[in-house]
């Protein structure tokens, strides 16, 4: 019954609502931030180069901040997710956690940037490779996790279907991406618009999860 009255208070507080708008404010941001490096010195390819190769030029600590917008805006949904009660079994744990490494291990990205191609392998380059090697697989398989056990949940099982196909396509995008990151080039190759499809999608998911907790909070203070 204690349980249940503090879970209840955590939703009316309206704290997860706030986290979530925060998650969405997050997102615009990154968006925007992105885009307009694309038109910025040095110009890169957003088809054949990685996006993390915008944190290298003139213009690289834009792209560290939106490695930290990225991982805040995801704690900012999982920590929604948990503020509303809906983390209750220990595969929706696990999924989450998991989410909250790839937030980690973005954030950590902008410490860490890449190396160009064709430039002299660094230390830091290095760890730039093996942070995304663990964000990415992360983010897909957390949620892909949170999706399918979301699904059994009486409160969202109507909603789960959309975020549970972009999670899905999700995985086709991550193995493109990992066919083509072994051949990075600046002038062929797909390997950016591969990454970047991956990445949108798993924005996406966080997005739709996000609004749909903002959402919630509406519905039931309205009546």
């Amino acid at each position: 019954m204690r349980s249940s009255a503090l879970g209840s208070q955590r939703l009316t507080s309206g704290l997860p609502a706030t986290l979530a708008s925060l998650s969405l404010l997050g997102i615009a941001i990154y968006v925007a931030l992105d885009i307009i490096l694309g038109f910025l010195p040095p110009h890169y390819s957003v088809i054949h180069q990685p996006e993390s190769d915008y944190g290298v030029g003139p213009y690289g600590y834009l792209m560290g901040i939106n490695f930290i917008v990225r991982g805040l805006f995801t704690l900012a949904c999982v920590a929604a997710l948990w503020g509303r009660r809906t983390l209750k079994s220990r595969g929706e744990w696990v999924g989450a956690g998991l989410l909250v490494l790839w937030a980690i291990c973005s954030m950590l990205l902008a410490a860490f940037p890449t190396d160009i191609e064709g430039a002299v392998a660094t230390t830091h380059g290095k760890l730039h490779g093996l942070l995304a090697l663990i964000a990415f697989p992360a983010a897909l398989i957390g949620e892909l996790i949170l999706s399918s056990r979301l699904r059994n949940d009486a409160g969202w099982q109507r909603f789960m279907r959309l975020p549970w196909i972009v999670a899905w396509l999700a995985l086709p995008a991550f193995l493109w991406t990992g066919a083509t990151v072994a051949r990075v080039s600046a002038h062929r190759g797909t390997a950016g618009l591969a990454e970047r499809v991956f990445l949108a999608l798993v924005i996406a998911w966080i997005g739709i999860i996000a609004f749909r907790l903002r959402e919630e909070h509406a519905s039931s203070a309205s009546t």
